[in-house]
């Protein structure tokens, strides 16, 4: 009996429980409210133009707001993941003040997405209540994944992509993990259905009656946006630890670049890019899209990201796979909407690394008929760029 009693520890396992029931639900709500909120400002955005000219000001409150908290102004997912398997707590003025400066960037209009900012919220959120309840060490790191695939499902409604992206992003790769970061990501979904959020979903038609010669050319496509989508995490990462030796202070940094992104969008004319640029990725769905915006798109959110506006490079990276894939297709004599999907999900895998979150981001977005268009790219990212070895031995 003693044995029993000594392997299952109640009080551990009835303070993970709470934790869990605490956290799940918090982070799922914080995730709602963050995505509801972003697109308020959005839609203010577009009745008010004008505030583009803010971005600057912005850009200085930001700063000004990361040296208050003492928190680095480029920390980003980075920030948190190299600490999941050394100091486990993550500080909680993070969850306020990404909350606030990505609803302010998004206000005056940074090329930003917000699913970044929701990684973020939901790793504070599960480490403050961790501590709070004074979870055991070893127990800290699910709370904290599952705070993140909570805080995440609500914004795509893809909770099957937000549980994989979590295992493969992050260090703490443990299969034993699966089941609560499922769970917590499909009762996230559950009460952003509840909440009315919108889910992201589109349909593909013309699937079936691809021939020979449009499946190598698919291939090919596959190719290269999964380079296009490397390509772009290369830059940001390298604008990342460069910009700080061109210009060491945060504010003049910040300020130059807020500068810069206004003019060039008074110049070229182009608030579609502008935000998260949804309207741009339906329309490129849709089978139209401007053969430059993918190009424009990937330089001015890395402009903004890199310099220390507030968000994720996520949504962007949507944006740029859907316009590269329609300009390619329109190009190639394919469905533009077929390659606009198939960009839309291969520039994502090259971003994120995660093959498998890919697979089902493709099955949740654009469901089940057009799921074995995706597989070969997934498996030719996973072939060139994990290996088989390196792939499992990320989770056993």
């Amino acid at each position: 009996m003693k044995k029993f009693q000594n392997r299952w520890d109640w009080p551990r396992w009835g303070t993970l429980v709470l934790a869990y029931l605490l956290t799940v639900p918090l982070c799922a709500a914080a995730g709602i409210f963050l995505v509801d909120s972003v697109e308020y400002v959005t839609v203010l955005r577009g009745r008010y133009p004008e505030l583009l000219y803010a971005l600057p000001c912005v850009g200085l409150a930001i700063a000004g707001g990361y040296r208050l908290c003492k928190i680095p102004l480029l920390a980003t997912l980075r920030f948190i993941v190299n600490r999941h398997n050394r100091i486990y707590y993550v500080s909680s003025w993070i969850a306020p003040l990404v909350y606030g400066t990505t609803v302010l960037s998004h206000a005056a209009g940074a090329s930003v997405g917000c699913e970044g900012s929701s990684f973020l919220v939901g790793a504070s959120l599960g480490s403050k209540i961790s501590r709070t309840l004074r979870v055991n060490h070893r127990d800290v790191r699910p709370i904290i994944c599952c705070g993140m695939a909570s805080a995440f499902a609500p914004l795509l409604g893809t909770p099957l992509t937000a549980a994989a992206m979590i295992l493969e992003m992050t260090p703490s790769r443990r299969i034993r993990y699966i089941i609560p970061c499922l769970g917590a990501a499909w009762c996230a979904y559950g009460l952003s259905l509840w909440t009315h959020v919108v889910p992201m979903r589109y349909t593909l038609y013309t699937v079936s009656t691809l021939g020979d010669v449009a499946w190598l050319k698919l291939g090919v496509l596959s190719f290269l946006f999964l380079a296009v989508g490397d390509g772009f995490r290369r830059l940001l990462l390298g604008f990342f630890h460069e910009i700080p030796r061109w210009i060491p202070l945060p504010y003049v940094r910040i300020f130059l670049a807020g500068v810069l992104f206004v003019v060039l969008i008074e110049t070229t004319g182009g608030l579609d890019y502008c935000g998260t640029g949804r309207g741009v990725i339906h329309e490129a769905l849709s089978g139209n899209a401007r053969p430059e915006a993918f190009l424009w798109k990937m330089g001015l959110t890395i402009l903004c990201l890199g310099s220390g506006y507030k968000g994720g490079q996520i949504v962007p990276a949507f944006f740029i796979g859907a316009t590269l894939g329609c300009t390619a297709g329109n190009l190639l004599g394919l469905d533009p909407c077929l390659t606009a999907a198939m960009g839309f999900v291969g520039v994502f895998c090259g971003v994120v690394r995660c093959p498998l979150a890919s697979l089902f981001l493709a099955l949740e977005i654009f469901g089940p008929e057009a799921f074995f268009c995706f597989v070969p790219m997934a498996g030719i990212y996973f072939g060139v760029s994990l290996g088989g070895k390196n792939f499992f031995r990320k989770f056993f």
